[in-house]
């Protein structure tokens, strides 16, 4: 019951996107929530609507969208990470006591409650699924005994599943902890000689297959197969750089330096313990992650090193803990290398005045209550039938009233790099019969080509001291 009490002030506070307790529906949070609503229209993520994560994603926020808008979402993301919690704790068992162990989760959600930036982010969605992957692979190296060789575990077969869930989210995060986790574990068979056991392996390849089939059988059954693999693979391939750029970036930039320190401070810590088995798990997949981490250090880019950060905190004696306790608190994260602590802190009392003044979020209730007024002049069958002209590529900070509105755009806009010019409604078979629009000007026509204004005419905009967004019908 503890750790639900801990998630839900955490994501009321921090969770500014999907929160009561916050008017903006943030900003990648707000495309994930309209992909999930795309879905509920019947549209197909990567054909229709377009984003470049997992279809595992979009299904969850379908499925919040569906219990309740934007509160559903919160509300799935209050179970999550409860769980997530749990496991963590559970995981530090392993190595500490009750006392510390609880400890060890309560000093770490001081840097996740940074990680967790305007919350609703895919890496906040795998967390329970790796920590749980962490937490079986090392309970069963513990567990194991020579004289069971016979004895086919079944934690493998979990870990497949495991696999194909974060791998349909984010991919690059599968392969590195799962799948560093899985082949940790292998090596440590050879080693033991209990090689008959390695072939167990081979349940993590049916397992993952199982459960990604019934979602890719989806994809090809709505003929969004290649849409899918231009979205998730070359788009991402392209953002991520080559493999070579990544290996050498470790040595090069200092954010994943600090990957690989981190790395070596949790090996002493588990040799110097005695906890040297599961060494062979933790440094393939913290390896692994150093190097997939990505050419980007966003905050949320970090959410998945928690069950390692608890890890740090849990593993020897009151010395490791203290180190551990400096690592976790002063790690430099993000662009700007700011240390970690005092990040987190100052993160929260921003968030804790958001809350205590509403002056603060004045501008942002005014902006979804205006745009609320002025959607209701589409009619409840046309909201999908809106053309977002410009809330992405030019005025993102206004995109989270689409969503938030219950609104599905109509037209795919691919990110980069592969930008394409699909902003006018021209472009479209058929002439979409409303438009949405951002401007920078004194009217909204300065914003506008003359071609598309031609065939539409303005029904409203919000207050322009709010924000600049107008209304079009066609004509």
């Amino acid at each position: 019951m503890v750790f639900p009490l801990l998630a839900l002030p955490l994501l009321l506070l921090m969770s500014t996107s999907t929160s009561p307790l916050y008017y903006h529906g943030g900003y990648d949070s707000a495309i994930f929530q309209e992909m999930g609503l795309g879905i509920l229209h019947g549209r197909m993520p990567y054909r229709d609507l377009f984003d470049n994560k997992g279809p595992l994603l979009y299904l969850i926020n379908a499925l919040g969208m569906l219990i309740g808008g934007r509160t559903g979402v919160f509300l799935l993301q209050w179970v999550f990470n409860s769980l997530t919690l749990w496991l963590l704790y559970k995981t530090a068992r392993l190595f500490a006591s009750g006392l510390r162990s609880m400890v060890a989760v309560l000093v770490a959600l001081l840097p996740y409650s940074m990680f967790l930036c305007e919350g609703n982010m895919c890496e906040e969605w795998m967390l329970p699924f790796l920590t749980l992957a962490i937490y079986l692979t090392i309970r069963g190296m513990q567990r194991h005994a020579p004289t069971e060789s016979s004895r086919v575990p079944i934690f493998p077969f979990i870990l497949g599943m495991l696999f194909a869930a974060v791998a349909l989210i984010r991919l690059n995060d599968a392969v590195a902890i799962v799948g560093g986790l899985m082949t940790g574990y292998c090596m440590w068979l050879i080693s033991k000689r209990d090689v008959v056991q390695v072939f167990t392996a081979a349940w993590m390849f049916f397992s993952a297959t199982v459960l990604a089939v019934p979602v890719l059988f989806w994809l090809m059954n709505n003929h969004v197969l290649a849409d899918f693999w231009h979205a998730y693979f070359q788009v991402n391939a392209e953002y991520t750089g080559s493999v070579m750029s990544l290996v050498t970036s470790i040595f090069t930039e200092l954010p994943r330096t600090i990957l690989l320190v981190l790395t070596v401070a949790l090996c002493v810590m588990l040799w110097r313990s005695g906890q040297r088995a599961a060494m062979w798990a933790i440094v393939p997949a913290m390896l692994l992650e150093t190097i997939l981490f990505g050419p980007n250090y966003f905050e949320h880019y970090y959410i998945v090193l928690m069950p390692f950060l608890v890890l740090l905190l849990a593993v020897g004696g009151k010395r490791s803990f203290v180190v551990g306790f400096a690592l976790v608190m002063l790690m430099p994260v993000g662009k700007d290398m700011q240390l970690e602590a005092p990040r987190a802190l100052s993160r929260i009392y921003m968030r804790c005045k958001d809350v205590a003044m509403p002056s603060r979020q004045k501008s942002d209730r005014q902006r979804l209550e205006q745009t609320a007024a002025l959607f209701t002049q589409v009619p409840e069958a046309e909201r999908d039938s809106i053309w977002n002209y410009n809330l992405i590529l030019n005025r993102y900070d206004d995109y989270h009233v689409l969503p938030c509105n219950g609104i599905v755009q109509m037209n795919r806009i691919i990110f980069p790099p592969d930008w394409k010019d699909v902003h006018s409604p021209l472009a479209a078979p058929t002439l979409p019969p409303w438009m949405v629009a951002g401007y920078g000007g004194e009217t909204p026509e300065t914003s506008i080509d003359s071609a598309t204004l031609s065939h539409y005419q303005l029904v409203g905009t919000i207050d322009p001291t709010v924000s600049r967004i107008a209304l079009y019908r066609r004509r």
